[in-house]
């Protein structure tokens, strides 16, 4: 960097200084290498605009982003239909091709095993077999072992919804003292060697029901307790309903085996709602749409941060288009083959983003604050950390390499822009930052974006149809109320709360779409020892 230059920095035009830094002074080929396409998919690219603008053709489409705010919600883009998005923003004609063709398979598949089970229901369990035709290995070894209390609890730890468990630190006060310590006179005990876990379901209660086919829906808002042991994390309590009381059991696995197993399948019924409502579409999807919108209207075409996160970032809004168009509107899937009533998904979200804070999206900061530093078998831990650093390592050498001190942060006012926008205009939310004073604090802040949206997605994303292809270990909804007492639950019980081959088909098919990674993913390959910093192909 020339005299120059650095007194213009020094002045305070952050902005003229990014774009003055040459390669040659940053010591690079190319801070952001990027991906080198073939001739023919050129080609497609080329056939991918020319559709792009004879579907447009004639429309009146602004290039700049139009925001609208759901009270209580992150900001998002107004358009209703992804083809009126900025051409730059569009799916390829490769990633097109690919929704269509998975469209299409999915479509096949579930009016095969509609077919083949045209007028027939299930009388008993193994039933539901009849509609699983084209399961992933993991969903077959979730259909033999989903019933295991061990198997149970490992889901709460490496299942597509790793984020809800948390240490339990004293008997809850939502469960009936007097019951807990009945059924385990050393539960304080056991909390106080720290071998207790809970998970809870709070966002769910007294949450509007819905109907389907004319037939009342139900929920549950249960509360879960599980104890460390040399076999796993096991469950060893569980409330289906928030308010301790005489018609609000704590079922154990001293109950009937039958009772056991129905309230275990209410905690995956609730964990079904919350994964896909809070933990995916409201913690990955609509986050990372606030975050990009921000990026892109306040950084310039060369600023580094938006090179960046062109990559992490593509297709997020015209996905996020497309799904409240289709999955969370008023005639979407979960009105139709879902437990929630009119508007009920609105409301959960709502309460979710009261409780969402910055520390929450910050990995170490998130396992502190629900104190599973030592909790055993905790794979998505250990494999989210490691991500994290390597992403926070990448991004303090990109910082180091654009930005000489902490006061070349203060100056960049297309960066502070950026977190004021996303504060302000996206997520008014407490302890979000409006600004960042220091290197360290940019590099955080932006770790947390593009783990959010990079490795956070893919953990409860691609694990959906593995997770939800057996029906039981994740029913879209229930017929019938929770149980009162244990005695009265049996198969047939069980059967005639479990949703019907149609509800059951629809949320397969959801899954199957949904979890699906398309031919053009491209990954972000991390060197030690790349100067200055690793490779984004």
């Amino acid at each position: 960097m020339t005299d120059e230059q650095m007194k213009t920095a020094s002045r305070g035009d952050a902005s003229y200084m990014i774009k003055s830094v040459t390669l040659q002074s940053a010591r690079l080929t190319n801070p952001t290498i990027t991906r080198q396409y073939t001739m023919k998919e050129k080609a497609r690219n080329l056939i991918s605009g020319v559709i792009h603008y004879l579907l447009i053709f004639g429309q009146k489409i602004s290039k700049n982003f139009e925001k609208i705010h759901k009270s209580g919600l992150p900001s998002f883009v107004k358009n209703g239909d992804f083809i009126q998005l900025p051409v730059d923003l569009w799916f390829g004609l490769h990633k097109l091709l690919t929704l269509i063709k998975n469209v299409m398979v999915v479509a096949i598949q579930t009016g095969l095993r509609r077919l083949s089970n045209f007028g027939h229901g299930w009388r008993k369990i193994d039933d539901i077999k009849r509609v699983f035709l084209f399961p992933s290995k993991k969903a077959v070894y979730i259909s033999e072992n989903w019933k295991d209390n061990a198997f149970f609890g490992s889901q709460f730890l490496n299942g597509c919804n790793p984020g809800m468990i948390q240490k339990c630190t004293e008997i809850p006060e939502k469960f009936s003292i007097p019951e807990i310590t009945k059924k385990y006179s050393n539960i304080k005990e056991l909390i106080k060697n720290g071998e207790i876990y809970m998970v809870d379901y709070g966002l769910l209660d007294n949450v509007k029901e819905g109907i389907i086919d004319d037939h009342e829906q139900f929920l549950a808002a249960p509360v879960v307790l599980l104890q460390e042991m040399e076999q796993g994390l096991m469950p060893i309590a569980i409330q289906l309903k928030q308010k301790p009381g005489e018609e609000n059991p704590i079922f154990t696995p001293k109950d009937k085996p039958e009772a056991w197993l129905l309230a275990k399948i209410w905690v995956r019924n609730s964990d079904f709602y919350i994964h896909e409502l809070v933990s995916h579409l409201l913690k990955t999807h609509l986050l990372a749409e606030i975050f990009f919108f921000s990026i892109f209207t306040c950084l310039h075409d060369h600023h580094p941060i938006l090179r960046i996160f062109a990559v992490t970032g593509r297709y997020t809004i015209p996905i996020n288009v497309i799904a409240r168009s289709t999955l969370i509107n008023d005639t979407g899937f979960f009105m139709k083959y879902t437990g929630f009533g009119k508007d009920a998904q609105w409301e959960v979200l709502q309460r979710a983003v009261k409780q969402l804070t910055y520390k929450s999206l910050c990995l170490p900061d998130n396992l502190t604050s629900r104190g599973v530093q030592k909790l055993k078998n905790y794979h998505y831990r250990d494999d989210a950390m490691q991500i994290w650093d390597a992403i926070s390592e990448f991004l303090r050498k990109v910082v180091d390499t654009y930005y000489n001190d902490d006061s070349d942060i203060k100056k960049d006012k297309e960066l502070q822009n950026f977190l004021y926008y996303t504060h302000s205009y996206g997520l008014k939310i407490k302890d979000f930052p409006e600004t960042v004073d220091t290197k360290a604090e940019a590099v955080k802040y932006l770790s947390m974006v593009m783990f959010t949206c990079s490795a956070q997605h893919a953990a409860v994303n691609h694990g959906q149809y593995d997770t939800y292809a057996w029906m039981p270990n994740g029913p879209t909804t229930m017929r019938q109320p929770p149980p009162r007492n244990a005695d009265e639950v049996d198969e047939d019980y069980i059967i005639n709360t479990l949703p019907d081959l149609d509800t059951t088909l629809q949320g397969m098919s959801v899954a199957r779409f949904l979890s699906q990674a398309t031919e053009d993913f491209v990954s972000a390959y991390l060197f030690a020892g790349t100067e200055p910093f690793p490779v984004i192909p």
